[in-house]
């Protein structure tokens, strides 16, 4: 029982520490594209653009750019992929760009990672936008991104959405017609998990919070924690255990025994909560770990609401 109650507490020790993320990663970049085209050499009558295929990924829509400098700002390479709302391709008023980028994914991944230039140095507020839809084409993830001169030095940004199990994603520019934009070096992400969801969410004033874990209990490899959908500005208590007692607790179902409640971890202002750790040393082969989140929030029944709870099993050694 010692042995069983030190792994737990060596887990919940290492819960929060913030280490680099381990994934299995796609890299695109532009640069090396056979045949690339520019607004000139575009086909006429064709308002889409390419269609390109880079490694686990297609893209469409814009242009391909080559050697292209915007206003001194270079992209990192020698091709960029552009569109812009309403940039009118041969005869003005004919031919336009479609205003959007689709990516779309030969299977999901979890994790976006793109460089983004803003094409003209305009004054004035405006975003840029990234939508990330699932293979039932739902909306699971939106990223707005400020595209503002005093925010954006050299009017270069690197921009990540996490949303697990994106299939395809939309850039897309929110502002006034005319101003351009372009994509570079994309990096895209698809993350491992042991872990079963066991359900037993608590919904409050956010809907019912969702808690993932990638990774796997292997002893120095990487693990991901993503809380999603709770009370904004909050905070929530992770707690675990060695066994499922499903037991009421706040008008919800404690699905962890409580063996160890850590202390409360910060909730952002989009109701999110990212912790990055390794899982350690010394836990033994066959051990079950159990998790669940309770999150305060007023709008719940009394007072919290609670994510999912996660379980999973340590390998054979």
């Amino acid at each position: 029982m010692f042995r069983v109650r030190s792994a737990v507490s060596a887990v919940a020790l290492v819960l929060l520490a913030a280490v680099p993320l381990r994934a299995q990663s796609f890299s695109n970049d532009f640069d090396h594209i056979v045949g690339a085209t520019a607004f000139n050499l575009l086909t006429p009558h064709l308002n889409w653009g390419p269609t390109v295929q880079l490694d686990g990924a297609t893209y469409e829509g814009g242009v391909i750019l080559r050697d292209v400098l915007w206003l001194q700002k270079a992209t990192s390479g020698t091709n960029i992929l552009a569109s812009c709302d309403t940039c009118f391709i041969g005869n003005p008023g004919e031919y336009y760009l479609p205003g959007a980028i689709t990516i779309t994914f030969d299977s999901p991944r979890d994790q976006l990672d793109l460089d983004v230039i803003n094409g003209v140095d305009f004054m004035g507020n405006g975003d840029f936008v990234l939508r990330a839809f699932d293979e039932n084409d739902e909306l699971i993830g939106t990223l707005v991104q400020p595209m503002q001169n005093a925010s954006l030095p050299g009017g270069k940004a690197h921009v990540t959405l996490r949303a697990p199990a994106m299939k395809r994603v939309e850039y897309s520019t929110e502002l006034p017609e005319g101003h351009t934009f372009a994509l570079d070096s994309v990096v895209h992400r698809s993350y491992e998990s042991v872990f079963t969801d066991l359900g037993a969410a608590l919904p409050g004033g956010a809907g019912a919070p969702e808690l993932s874990l990638f990774g796997s209990l292997v002893a120095g490899e990487l693990l991901d924690l993503e809380l999603r959908s709770a009370a904004p500005n909050t905070s929530a208590i992770p707690v675990l255990g060695t066994s499922a007692i499903n037991a009421a607790f706040k008008q919800g179902v404690m699905v962890p025994a409580p063996e160890v409640v850590l202390p409360a971890v910060p909730v952002n202002s989009s109701g999110d909560f990212e912790g990055r750790f390794t899982f350690p040393a010394g836990v033994p082969a066959g051990f079950t770990l159990y998790l669940q989140l309770w999150i305060a929030d007023p709008s719940a029944p009394a007072g919290y609401a609670a994510s999912n709870a996660l379980s999973a099993t340590t390998p054979p050694s």
